[in-house]
């Protein structure tokens, strides 16, 4: 107990094996507490080293202690800077004391420690001794786990489409709004174990090792889904179509009717049939509403979200309002759309976010809830609805496994 008190104290080199215990044993707890075997853990370096990012960075802020460390020791040398040139002079030497020293002591301790090399931009840390010992540490972990997550982008290369384009997307602040709820049933906001763990896999890219044997009736072959990432764009039961509709009537519930605003589903006068029709539209407002997600991984999609974790979602909204604009003023004046566009992992669009805002505003006016509060209920809700379900898409394939060899009568 004394080693795991102190490690965080002193610099990691000096008790690399103890800091090295005590992260070992986290992961251990955590591949416990979520039913991930270690072994996937061990194997899926980019799995770990994700969770050891913070959530604003995509990950699951189960921070590593031999991350902590150093910017504990550097904000030790602060707090106790003063106290040590009183005791002797000779100890400036080891400690620098002034602010642009100690800076420059930190960021090359920092690269050092973590191998980062000069790639990676420090200007903007300043350590000055007035920030005391808990504001120094919090700003060197913030500057270490923001090197450590560009770190873990840039190795992945160019051949790590897929991982980059799901780093992106986890790193967007939306994209984390699940994670971030807190559990209540009266909200709707309670999500069970056995969804959780899954969604907790989907979020690390940890193998889940399931198999689509909807597709199998379906005449196709069975599809082995060693990510979940099958299950995610699959077309059969539990597939995309049913996941566009639950967020849609998540969206209609949320931010509509408990607004006391009456919302219609896919209304017939806007429309001749039903891949022309908008997916909501609000009489009050005389506003549309078309529902898109797109899937990061899909062959189409996943180079350009690779790229910029929004791009491809204000595309396919602009296409939206290519093909609504027109018709909707044809049909009557004042008429208007919005596109409600977001990926499989949660990143919204611009159209959504106004969507999400404007109903905010609605839901503060009726409530004791300031704007804030309103708009991080109803993203909370959509998405939760939106990861829930594809952890059950998931689930339900890893019950109804299919041998990799079998073929359908």
């Amino acid at each position: 107990m004394s080693c795991i008190a102190s490690a965080p104290l002193y610099p990691a080199g000096s008790f690399k094996t103890c800091v090295s215990t005590f992260d070992t044993i986290s992961r251990e707890g955590f591949a416990a507490i979520h039913n991930i075997p270690l072994t996937h853990l061990q194997r899926e370096r980019f799995s770990w080293r994700q969770a050891s990012l913070p959530i604003r960075h995509g990950g699951l802020s189960i921070i590593a202690a031999s991350v902590t460390s150093d910017a504990a020791y550097i904000g030790s040398i602060i707090d106790t800077s003063d106290l040590a040139r009183q005791l002797t002079s000779a100890i400036e030497a080891e400690h620098p004391y002034d602010d642009e020293a100690l800076t420059r002591h930190a960021i090359e301790r920092i690269q050092d420690t973590y191998s980062l090399g000069s790639a990676f931009n420090f200007t903007g840390l300043h350590i000055r001794h007035s920030q005391g010992l808990r504001q120094s540490q919090r700003f060197l972990s913030l500057a270490i786990q923001t090197a450590l997550s560009e770190r873990l982008f840039v190795s992945l290369g160019k051949r790590n489409v897929l991982h980059k384009a799901h780093l992106l997307s986890c790193r967007e602040h939306e994209a984390s709004d699940w994670i971030r709820a807190i559990p209540d049933p009266k909200f709707k906001s309670a999500i069970s174990g056995a969804l959780w763990n899954t969604m907790v896999s989907l979020r690390l890219l940890v193998p889940i090792e399931s198999f689509c044997s909807y597709c199998a009736d379906a005449g196709t072959a069975a599809v082995p889904d060693k990510y979940g990432h099958h299950a995610l764009i699959c077309r059969h039961k539990y597939g995309y179509t049913r996941r566009h509709n639950t967020v849609k009537d998540t969206i209609a519930q949320v931010a509509f009717r408990r607004c006391g605003m009456t919302v219609i589903h896919e209304p017939h006068n806007l429309g001749s049939n039903p891949s022309d029709r908008p997916d909501l539209f609000a009489p009050l407002t005389d506003t549309a509403y078309d529902i898109t997600i797109l899937s990061a991984y899909a062959p189409s999609n996943v180079k350009g979200f690779s790229k910029d974790a929004r791009s491809p979602i204000l595309r396919r909204e602009a296409e939206k309002h290519k093909r609504y604009d027109a018709r909707l003023a044809t049909i009557g004046q004042g008429l208007k759309l919005l596109a409600f566009g977001m990926n499989h992992i949660g990143v919204l669009g611009d159209d959504a976010k106004k969507v999400i805002a404007e109903q905010a505003t609605v839901l503060a006016s009726q409530s004791s809830y300031s704007h804030a509060t309103a708009k991080r209920i109803l993203r909370t809700h959509i998405s939760i609805a939106l990861h829930s379900f594809n952890a059950l898409s998931v689930n339900v394939r890893k019950r109804h496994p299919t041998p990799m060899n079998s073929t359908p009568a």
